[in-house]
């Protein structure tokens, strides 16, 4: 079985292909959430008033349908079911045009609308996690680096004095006794010899005196 290892070029070059992608993915969901919501908006505004000149003007025509001359009995048949006709396609042209605003209203301009929200909200929270990433990566290179300084100044001397100091009582304590051994020894003290002969006392003290002379 033989496996397809990816090169570290070819690497980068998938990530910045995809780093292309997701930017025209950005820019074209910026036009949609945009420019199309700009687009459907301007063009609500126009359908309403078109409508609404529609009804005016079907309400102006429809009152002089009503009155004189065409009530009077020599007008002639054609004509009016004519006028009639153009009287009924105004007001459908004007029903049929606001059910297109109420369509724009309910199914195209409130869903552009949020994703222009979310489109907004995902760049700030880009650049927010920017803006953090930056300020960590500072933290990381600069503060953190200038307290282990402050660190290292303030208590490594003290600590270095402590070991010293430890060292020290180490060392005291059994010269301490070993020296009390051969004061004993020589000045024939035996309660100083800790319960040992002066035979054994003797032996202890040579052979700490060659402990002494390996340290």
């Amino acid at each position: 079985m033989s496996f397809i290892s990816v090169e570290p070029q070819s690497r980068v070059t998938l990530e910045s292909h995809s780093n292309s992608l997701l930017t025209q993915f950005d820019v074209q969901l910026e036009i949609i959430a945009d420019r199309y919501l700009t687009f459907f908006q301007e063009r609500r505004r126009i359908e309403i008033f078109y409508v609404s000149s529609l009804r005016k003007l079907h309400r102006e025509a429809t009152a002089v349908t009503v009155g004189a001359p065409f009530n009077s009995r020599a007008e002639p048949t054609t004509t009016r079911a004519a006028w009639d006709k153009v009287i009924d396609n105004l007001e459908r042209e004007a029903d049929t045009q606001q059910a297109f605003v109420n369509v724009l209203d309910k199914d195209v301009i409130p869903p552009l609308a949020m994703l222009k929200a979310s489109h907004k909200l995902s760049k700030r929270v880009e650049e927010g996690l920017k803006q953090s990433a930056a300020k960590y990566a500072d933290h990381a290179e600069n503060t953190i680096s200038k307290l282990q300084q402050a660190y290292s100044k303030k208590y490594h001397p003290r600590q270095y004095a402590q070991s010293a100091d430890v060292s020290k009582c180490s060392q005291d304590v059994p010269n301490k006794r070993f020296g009390n051994m051969v004061s004993a020894l020589f000045g024939g003290r035996q309660e100083d010899l800790g319960g040992l002969e002066p035979e054994e006392g003797t032996t202890n003290i040579i052979h700490g005196f060659q402990l002494q002379l390996v340290c």
